[in-house]
């Protein structure tokens, strides 16, 4: 059984791309973390909502078009599958920790210095490894 996410959102930091080899040769893979906010959630005492933080990854072609056009404070629209990784903390103690594996990305626009917004547009579907 799968599970399908959509997440809407800005990245909190600049995506960070990393390489790996495999069988068929390099793989890149590109983290970011996305920041939604939750307005069905009620404000708390500061007037805000809550904002989610989820650790993204992406692979391949798409990745690497995420790694040159998105960087921090870009507004996306995310689609993929959710899941836990489980680790042993430093405590000796069982974590999860949730991850957004990413299978497309829309880039909905840039940060700018000035209130206005540019449309950068979607994301490339070709060559992507899964």
């Amino acid at each position: 059984m799968s599970n399908v996410l959509v997440l809407s959102g800005h990245l909190g930091k600049d995506p960070e791309t990393k390489t790996i080899q495999t069988a068929n040769g390099e793989l890149k893979i590109v983290n970011f973390t996305l920041a939604h906010t939750d307005i069905n959630s009620k404000k708390g005492e500061d007037g805000k909502y809550k904002t989610i933080w989820m650790d993204c990854s992406m692979f391949g072609k798409q990745g690497e078009y995420v790694a040159a056009h998105a960087k921090k404070g870009s507004k996306v629209v995310a689609t993929g599958t959710y899941s836990l990784d489980e680790f042993v903390g430093k405590d000796g103690a069982p974590r999860s920790k949730p991850r957004f594996t990413v299978n497309n990305l829309e880039l909905l626009s840039q940060p700018t210095e000035n209130t206005n917004t540019a449309s950068v547009g979607s994301i490339p579907d070709d060559s992507v490894p899964f």
